[in-house]
Protein backbone atom coordinates (compact mmCIF):
# COMPACT_ATOMS: atom_id res chain seq x y z
CA UNK A 1 0.00 0.00 0.00
CA UNK A 2 1.27 3.47 -0.85
CA UNK A 3 2.28 5.65 2.05
CA UNK A 4 -0.56 7.88 3.18
CA UNK A 5 -0.04 11.56 2.78
CA UNK A 6 -1.50 15.05 2.75
CA UNK A 7 -0.89 18.03 0.50
CA UNK A 8 1.91 20.40 1.43
CA UNK A 9 -0.47 23.33 0.74
CA UNK A 10 -1.43 22.78 4.39
CA UNK A 11 2.23 23.07 5.34
CA UNK A 12 2.39 26.44 3.60
CA UNK A 13 -0.72 27.56 5.50
CA UNK A 14 0.87 26.44 8.77
CA UNK A 15 4.03 28.39 7.99
CA UNK A 16 2.01 31.54 7.41
CA UNK A 17 0.07 30.97 10.63
CA UNK A 18 3.21 30.37 12.68
CA UNK A 19 4.73 33.59 11.40
CA UNK A 20 1.61 35.49 12.44
CA UNK A 21 1.90 33.94 15.93
CA UNK A 22 5.61 34.87 16.05
CA UNK A 23 6.74 31.24 16.31
CA UNK A 24 10.23 30.50 14.95
CA UNK A 25 9.35 28.90 11.59
CA UNK A 26 12.98 28.17 10.72
CA UNK A 27 13.39 26.28 13.99
CA UNK A 28 10.23 24.23 13.42
CA UNK A 29 10.94 23.23 9.84
CA UNK A 30 14.67 22.90 10.41
CA UNK A 31 13.90 20.14 12.90
CA UNK A 32 11.33 18.56 10.58
CA UNK A 33 13.60 18.40 7.54
CA UNK A 34 16.33 16.85 9.69
CA UNK A 35 13.96 14.15 10.94
CA UNK A 36 12.06 13.33 7.75
CA UNK A 37 13.13 10.13 6.04
CA UNK A 38 14.73 11.08 2.76
CA UNK A 39 18.08 11.41 1.04
CA UNK A 40 20.76 13.77 2.42
CA UNK A 41 20.72 17.29 1.12
CA UNK A 42 16.94 17.67 1.24
CA UNK A 43 16.13 21.38 1.12
CA UNK A 44 12.36 21.46 1.50
CA UNK A 45 9.11 19.55 1.78
CA UNK A 46 7.64 17.52 -1.09
CA UNK A 47 4.29 18.14 -2.81
CA UNK A 48 2.79 15.34 -0.69
CA UNK A 49 3.92 14.82 2.91
CA UNK A 50 3.64 11.47 4.68
CA UNK A 51 1.17 11.12 7.52
CA UNK A 52 3.94 10.15 9.96
CA UNK A 53 5.70 13.40 9.09
CA UNK A 54 2.48 15.28 9.80
CA UNK A 55 2.30 13.89 13.34
CA UNK A 56 5.94 14.77 13.85
CA UNK A 57 5.25 18.26 12.54
CA UNK A 58 2.54 18.96 15.12
CA UNK A 59 4.70 17.64 17.98
CA UNK A 60 7.52 19.91 16.88
CA UNK A 61 5.22 22.94 16.54
CA UNK A 62 3.96 22.51 20.12
CA UNK A 63 7.49 22.04 21.41
CA UNK A 64 8.92 25.12 19.69
CA UNK A 65 5.92 27.36 20.40
CA UNK A 66 5.46 26.26 24.01
CA UNK A 67 1.71 26.73 23.45
CA UNK A 68 -0.53 23.86 24.63
CA UNK A 69 -3.38 25.28 22.51
CA UNK A 70 -1.32 25.91 19.39
CA UNK A 71 -3.79 24.10 17.12
CA UNK A 72 -6.65 26.39 18.16
CA UNK A 73 -4.54 29.51 17.81
CA UNK A 74 -3.23 28.51 14.39
CA UNK A 75 -6.80 27.81 13.29
CA UNK A 76 -7.68 31.40 14.20
CA UNK A 77 -5.02 32.94 11.97
CA UNK A 78 -4.97 30.43 9.08
CA UNK A 79 -7.01 31.57 6.13
CA UNK A 80 -8.16 29.47 3.23
CA UNK A 81 -6.23 30.29 0.07
CA UNK A 82 -7.98 32.89 -2.07
CA UNK A 83 -8.52 31.06 -5.32
CA UNK A 84 -8.59 27.59 -3.76
CA UNK A 85 -10.73 25.40 -6.02
CA UNK A 86 -12.82 23.94 -3.17
CA UNK A 87 -13.61 27.46 -2.03
CA UNK A 88 -14.93 28.23 -5.50
CA UNK A 89 -16.99 25.03 -5.43
CA UNK A 90 -18.71 26.20 -2.25
CA UNK A 91 -19.31 29.69 -3.56
CA UNK A 92 -20.59 28.63 -6.98
CA UNK A 93 -22.87 25.80 -5.80
CA UNK A 94 -26.55 26.70 -5.50
CA UNK A 95 -26.82 25.87 -1.77
CA UNK A 96 -24.58 25.07 1.19
CA UNK A 97 -25.88 21.48 1.32
CA UNK A 98 -25.16 20.95 -2.38
CA UNK A 99 -21.63 22.27 -1.89
CA UNK A 100 -20.99 19.89 1.03
CA UNK A 101 -22.14 16.88 -0.99
CA UNK A 102 -20.04 17.92 -3.97
CA UNK A 103 -16.84 18.72 -2.06
CA UNK A 104 -16.94 15.50 -0.01
CA UNK A 105 -15.94 13.71 -3.23
CA UNK A 106 -12.71 15.64 -3.44
CA UNK A 107 -11.12 15.27 0.00
CA UNK A 108 -8.26 13.22 -1.48
CA UNK A 109 -6.92 16.43 -2.95
CA UNK A 110 -6.08 17.50 0.61
CA UNK A 111 -5.25 14.17 2.22
CA UNK A 112 -5.80 10.45 1.69
CA UNK A 113 -6.06 10.05 5.46
CA UNK A 114 -9.05 12.36 5.91
CA UNK A 115 -12.50 10.74 5.96
CA UNK A 116 -15.51 13.08 5.71
CA UNK A 117 -18.99 12.07 6.88
CA UNK A 118 -22.47 13.62 7.13
CA UNK A 119 -25.12 12.87 9.71
CA UNK A 120 -28.71 13.98 10.28
CA UNK A 121 -30.27 13.93 13.73
CA UNK A 122 -33.69 15.51 14.01
CA UNK A 123 -33.38 19.17 13.19
CA UNK A 124 -29.58 19.12 13.32
CA UNK A 125 -26.94 18.09 10.85
CA UNK A 126 -23.23 17.42 11.27
CA UNK A 127 -20.14 17.44 9.14
CA UNK A 128 -17.58 15.05 10.58
CA UNK A 129 -13.97 14.23 9.82
CA UNK A 130 -11.46 11.68 11.07
CA UNK A 131 -7.74 11.46 10.40
CA UNK A 132 -6.99 7.76 10.02
CA UNK A 133 -4.00 5.66 11.03
CA UNK A 134 -3.00 7.44 14.22
CA UNK A 135 -4.22 7.71 17.78
CA UNK A 136 -6.80 10.42 18.44
CA UNK A 137 -4.73 12.10 21.14
CA UNK A 138 -1.70 12.44 18.85
CA UNK A 139 -3.95 14.40 16.50
CA UNK A 140 -5.29 16.91 18.99
CA UNK A 141 -3.73 19.99 17.37
CA UNK A 142 -4.62 18.81 13.85
CA UNK A 143 -8.23 18.21 14.94
CA UNK A 144 -8.56 21.58 16.64
CA UNK A 145 -6.88 23.63 13.94
CA UNK A 146 -9.02 21.96 11.27
CA UNK A 147 -12.20 22.55 13.29
CA UNK A 148 -11.50 26.25 13.70
CA UNK A 149 -10.63 26.67 10.01
CA UNK A 150 -13.76 24.80 8.90
CA UNK A 151 -16.19 26.70 11.14
CA UNK A 152 -14.80 30.02 9.96
CA UNK A 153 -14.79 28.91 6.35
CA UNK A 154 -18.41 27.79 6.59
CA UNK A 155 -19.33 31.12 8.12
CA UNK A 156 -17.66 32.84 5.18
CA UNK A 157 -19.32 30.82 2.39
CA UNK A 158 -22.77 31.22 4.01
CA UNK A 159 -22.27 34.98 4.29
CA UNK A 160 -22.31 34.86 8.09
CA UNK A 161 -25.36 32.62 8.43
CA UNK A 162 -23.51 29.56 9.74
CA UNK A 163 -24.51 28.66 13.31
CA UNK A 164 -22.57 26.10 15.36
CA UNK A 165 -24.77 24.17 17.80
CA UNK A 166 -22.07 21.96 19.28
CA UNK A 167 -18.58 20.60 18.62
CA UNK A 168 -17.30 17.05 19.20
CA UNK A 169 -13.63 16.00 19.22
CA UNK A 170 -12.12 12.51 19.06
CA UNK A 171 -9.18 13.32 21.33
CA UNK A 172 -9.26 13.42 25.13
CA UNK A 173 -10.28 16.55 27.01
CA UNK A 174 -7.23 18.76 27.68
CA UNK A 175 -6.39 20.18 31.09
CA UNK A 176 -8.04 23.49 30.19
CA UNK A 177 -10.87 24.15 27.74
CA UNK A 178 -11.06 27.89 28.27
CA UNK A 179 -9.71 28.64 24.80
CA UNK A 180 -12.12 26.15 23.23
CA UNK A 181 -15.05 27.93 24.84
CA UNK A 182 -13.76 31.35 23.83
CA UNK A 183 -13.33 30.36 20.19
CA UNK A 184 -16.37 28.13 19.57
CA UNK A 185 -18.79 29.55 22.16
CA UNK A 186 -20.94 26.41 22.18
CA UNK A 187 -21.15 23.05 23.99
CA UNK A 188 -17.99 20.99 23.37
CA UNK A 189 -17.37 17.30 24.09
CA UNK A 190 -14.32 15.05 23.78
CA UNK A 191 -13.64 11.36 23.18
CA UNK A 192 -16.16 11.10 20.33
CA UNK A 193 -15.88 8.64 17.43
CA UNK A 194 -15.77 11.48 14.88
CA UNK A 195 -14.73 15.14 14.99
CA UNK A 196 -18.07 16.81 14.27
CA UNK A 197 -19.55 20.26 13.71
CA UNK A 198 -23.31 20.28 14.44
CA UNK A 199 -25.55 22.95 12.94
CA UNK A 200 -29.25 23.43 12.08
CA UNK A 201 -30.57 21.46 9.10
CA UNK A 202 -32.02 24.66 7.71
CA UNK A 203 -28.53 25.82 6.78
CA UNK A 204 -28.33 23.10 4.12
CA UNK A 205 -30.80 25.17 2.09
CA UNK A 206 -28.80 28.36 2.54
CA UNK A 207 -28.42 29.80 -0.96
CA UNK A 208 -25.06 30.94 -2.25
CA UNK A 209 -24.94 34.56 -3.33
CA UNK A 210 -22.31 33.58 -5.88
CA UNK A 211 -23.97 30.56 -7.55
CA UNK A 212 -22.84 30.34 -11.18
CA UNK A 213 -23.63 27.05 -13.00
CA UNK A 214 -21.15 27.71 -15.81
CA UNK A 215 -18.32 28.42 -13.36
CA UNK A 216 -19.29 25.37 -11.32
CA UNK A 217 -18.80 23.09 -14.33
CA UNK A 218 -15.41 24.63 -14.97
CA UNK A 219 -14.35 24.18 -11.33
CA UNK A 220 -15.41 20.53 -11.32
CA UNK A 221 -13.45 19.92 -14.51
CA UNK A 222 -10.32 21.40 -12.92
CA UNK A 223 -10.79 19.28 -9.80
CA UNK A 224 -11.33 16.13 -11.86
CA UNK A 225 -8.02 16.79 -13.59
CA UNK A 226 -6.31 17.27 -10.22
CA UNK A 227 -7.76 13.98 -8.95
CA UNK A 228 -6.56 12.22 -12.09
CA UNK A 229 -3.05 13.55 -11.48
CA UNK A 230 -3.25 12.37 -7.87
CA UNK A 231 -4.27 8.87 -8.95
CA UNK A 232 -1.33 8.78 -11.34
CA UNK A 233 0.96 9.79 -8.50
CA UNK A 234 -0.53 6.99 -6.39
CA UNK A 235 0.46 4.42 -9.03
CA UNK A 236 4.06 5.64 -8.91
CA UNK A 237 4.02 5.27 -5.12
CA UNK A 238 2.54 1.78 -5.39
CA UNK A 239 5.20 0.68 -7.88
CA UNK A 240 7.97 1.89 -5.59
CA UNK A 241 6.33 0.19 -2.59
CA UNK A 242 6.26 -3.13 -4.47
CA UNK A 243 9.88 -2.69 -5.55
CA UNK A 244 10.86 -2.14 -1.92
CA UNK A 245 9.04 -5.31 -0.85
CA UNK A 246 10.47 -7.46 -3.64
CA UNK A 247 14.05 -6.34 -3.04
CA UNK A 248 13.94 -8.02 0.35
CA UNK A 249 13.59 -11.53 -1.00
CA UNK A 250 13.56 -11.86 -4.79
CA UNK A 251 14.56 -10.42 -8.12
CA UNK A 252 12.69 -7.30 -9.19
CA UNK A 253 11.12 -7.15 -12.63
CA UNK A 254 8.30 -5.29 -14.39
CA UNK A 255 6.49 -8.62 -14.78
CA UNK A 256 6.62 -9.33 -11.04
CA UNK A 257 5.60 -5.79 -10.06
CA UNK A 258 2.64 -5.92 -12.45
CA UNK A 259 1.53 -9.22 -10.90
CA UNK A 260 1.65 -7.68 -7.43
CA UNK A 261 -0.49 -4.76 -8.65
CA UNK A 262 -2.97 -7.12 -10.37
CA UNK A 263 -2.44 -5.52 -13.77
CA UNK A 264 -0.77 -6.76 -16.95
CA UNK A 265 2.85 -5.80 -17.71
CA UNK A 266 1.66 -4.04 -20.88
CA UNK A 267 -0.85 -2.01 -18.86
CA UNK A 268 1.85 -1.07 -16.36
CA UNK A 269 4.22 0.00 -19.15
CA UNK A 270 1.46 2.01 -20.84
CA UNK A 271 0.46 3.85 -17.67
CA UNK A 272 4.05 4.67 -16.74
CA UNK A 273 4.82 5.81 -20.29
CA UNK A 274 1.75 8.05 -20.17
CA UNK A 275 3.29 9.70 -17.09
CA UNK A 276 6.59 10.23 -18.88
CA UNK A 277 8.52 7.54 -17.04
CA UNK A 278 9.26 3.81 -17.17
CA UNK A 279 9.68 0.87 -14.85
CA UNK A 280 13.45 0.91 -15.34
CA UNK A 281 13.57 4.60 -14.40
CA UNK A 282 11.49 4.06 -11.24
CA UNK A 283 13.62 1.07 -10.27
CA UNK A 284 16.80 3.11 -10.73
CA UNK A 285 15.34 6.05 -8.78
CA UNK A 286 14.46 3.77 -5.88
CA UNK A 287 17.86 2.11 -5.88
CA UNK A 288 19.76 5.39 -5.80
CA UNK A 289 17.65 6.75 -2.93
CA UNK A 290 18.09 3.54 -0.97
CA UNK A 291 21.82 3.43 -1.63
CA UNK A 292 22.28 7.05 -0.56
CA UNK A 293 20.28 6.50 2.60
CA UNK A 294 22.19 3.36 3.57
CA UNK A 295 25.55 4.97 2.89
CA UNK A 296 24.77 8.17 4.77
CA UNK A 297 22.71 6.90 7.70
CA UNK A 298 23.94 3.37 8.49
CA UNK A 299 27.17 1.48 9.06
CA UNK A 300 26.24 -1.28 6.61
CA UNK A 301 29.20 -2.52 4.59
CA UNK A 302 29.39 -1.69 0.89
CA UNK A 303 29.02 -5.40 0.08
CA UNK A 304 25.83 -5.54 2.13
CA UNK A 305 24.47 -2.39 0.41
CA UNK A 306 25.21 -3.99 -2.96
CA UNK A 307 22.92 -6.86 -1.96
CA UNK A 308 20.22 -4.65 -0.42
CA UNK A 309 19.94 -2.53 -3.56
CA UNK A 310 19.48 -5.58 -5.78
CA UNK A 311 22.88 -5.85 -7.43
CA UNK A 312 24.54 -9.25 -7.81
CA UNK A 313 28.12 -7.94 -7.71
CA UNK A 314 29.98 -4.84 -6.46
CA UNK A 315 31.29 -3.75 -9.88
CA UNK A 316 27.86 -3.00 -11.45
CA UNK A 317 26.83 -1.21 -8.24
CA UNK A 318 29.94 0.99 -8.27
CA UNK A 319 29.41 1.88 -11.93
CA UNK A 320 25.73 2.66 -11.43
CA UNK A 321 26.33 4.73 -8.29
CA UNK A 322 29.04 6.76 -10.04
CA UNK A 323 26.63 7.36 -12.92
CA UNK A 324 23.85 8.39 -10.50
CA UNK A 325 25.83 10.74 -8.27
CA UNK A 326 29.11 11.55 -9.95
CA UNK A 327 31.05 10.03 -7.03
CA UNK A 328 31.95 6.61 -5.69
CA UNK A 329 30.05 5.06 -2.76
CA UNK A 330 33.09 5.50 -0.53
CA UNK A 331 33.41 9.22 -1.32
CA UNK A 332 29.66 9.70 -0.83
CA UNK A 333 29.78 8.07 2.61
CA UNK A 334 32.76 10.20 3.61
CA UNK A 335 30.91 13.36 2.53
CA UNK A 336 27.41 12.64 3.86
CA UNK A 337 27.84 9.87 6.43
CA UNK A 338 26.78 10.35 10.00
Amino acid sequence: MAQRSFTSVWVDLLKDGLQQLHVDVDEVFGRIVMQMEDIPGKSGLPSRVSFDDRNMLWRTIEDVSGDPDIGLHLGEVIRYHTGDITQYLFLSSATFGEAITRCSKYTKLMSDTWVISHQLDGESCSIGFVFQHASADSLRHANEATMVVLTRFFDYVTSGAFEVERIEFTHSEPASTAEHQRIFNCPISFGADVNSIWFPNALLDCESLHAQPAMLRMHEQVISEQLSNLERRALLDQVQDVIAGLLDHEEVSAQKVAECLNITPNNLRYQLSDMGTSFNQLFADYRVRLAKKLLAETDESIDRIVYLTGFSEPSPFYRAFKRWTGMTPIVYREKYGK
